[in-house]
């Protein structure tokens, strides 16, 4: 049986600061984000036509989904810079 509990017991606030001092991360992270994602995006939905096109760009273009920190947690990674990501 698997207990389930908000990824925030995990949040360590001390660390959140410093990984706001982490620039190329969070340059990275912005770039990909905001660019990179979006263009791929748009390259695949003009191949899915325009009632899927649509949604699939809307649906890749949104910063941080309500799943992604879940996702952080899920894959033992940086749930600190995750939420930082989030708050820029």
């Amino acid at each position: 049986m698997a207990t389930l509990y908000p990824y925030m017991v995990q949040l360590r606030t001390e660390a959140l600061g410093r990984q706001l001092k982490l620039w190329k991360k969070i340059i990275i992270s912005l770039i990909c984000v905001f660019i990179l994602f979006p263009l791929l995006a748009i390259s695949v939905a003009s191949k899915l036509g325009p009632q899927f096109g649509i949604g699939f760009v809307a649906a890749n273009s949104v910063p941080a989904s309500s799943a992604a920190l879940g996702y952080v947690l899920i894959s033992a990674g940086n749930a600190e810079l995750a939420t930082a990501l989030i708050l820029i």
